[in-house]
């Protein structure tokens, strides 16, 4: 079904790609990128964001405080549930598979974001070491030795070891 406000039909809403717009509004493109890629005015997109795609459309959606500071996890969860709402939506509505075809690659895209995301910050996580005074004179003691065969690269090493406090 169309929406309409004040007796017009609502541009994007009527347009063959509305899933698509729909899907990368979610993904964050922004309105002049939609205007140009779906052949629309910027204040068709404009009108169709606040009127048809807002907080109430997409209740599952979590909202962003304005002074909240962006973590890349947090962003790429909030634009997976999002794209899952507008899925969800589209498929409600019975559009075609050419339609939520696209938003479907785009939510999986998401989706492998996400992962690769949570896994490098657990690999990151992983590889926060602390040393104590002990441990980092062995290292220093053992790269020295590993060195020792190669006397210019060892100066380099010591030279740069020098710089950094002992735990």
């Amino acid at each position: 079904m169309l929406k309409t406000t004040k007796g017009r039909t609502c541009a994007v809403c009527a347009h063959p790609d509305l899933a698509s717009i729909d899907a990368d509004a979610a993904a964050g493109a922004t309105q002049q990128a939609l205007a140009d890629k779906y052949g629309l005015h910027r204040a068709a997109i404009q009108r169709h964001l606040a009127r048809h795609l807002g907080r109430a459309a997409s209740p599952t959606v979590d909202a962003l405080p304005d002074d909240a500071p962006i973590v890349p996890i947090d962003e790429l969860e909030r634009s997976a549930r999002r794209l899952r709402a507008v899925l969800d939506e589209a498929e409600r509505k019975g559009l075609p598979k050419r339609d939520i075809g696209p938003l479907n690659r785009e939510y999986r895209q998401c989706l492998e974001s996400l992962a690769k995301a949570r896994a490098a910050a657990e690999v990151s996580a992983a590889s926060d070491v602390t040393l104590d005074s002990d441990r980092w004179q062995t290292i220093r003691t053992k790269l020295a030795d590993a060195l020792a065969p190669y006397a210019d690269a060892r100066r380099a090493v010591a030279n740069a070891l020098e710089g950094i406090d002992a735990p």
